[in-house]
């Protein structure tokens, strides 16, 4: 699935993190999370940086949606989706 920059800042802050924290938790360097969160449409990033952010949020129980050219995510409980 292709993500968003802002969908990907949108996630950090449901989790709470800073950037710091998610480039700790995804082993992307902070700078390139700074790159890609400005982001209105797809980051011009490799796409192993992006599976791995989002490989990371889902970790977390965060899901992204993007269908119909409407973009979201939301978060799903331990135990079930």
């Amino acid at each position: 699935m292709i993500i968003t920059g802002r969908q990907i800042k949108a996630a950090r802050c449901l989790l709470g993190w800073n950037q710091s924290v998610l480039a700790e938790m995804s082993k992307v360097s902070l700078a390139s999370i700074k790159r890609i969160e400005p982001c209105n449409g797809i980051p011009k990033t490799g796409a192993i940086t992006l599976d791995k952010i989002e490989q990371t949020f889902r970790t977390k129980g965060v899901r992204f949606q993007n269908e119909d050219g409407r973009l979201g995510l939301y978060l799903v409980k331990e135990g079930g989706e």
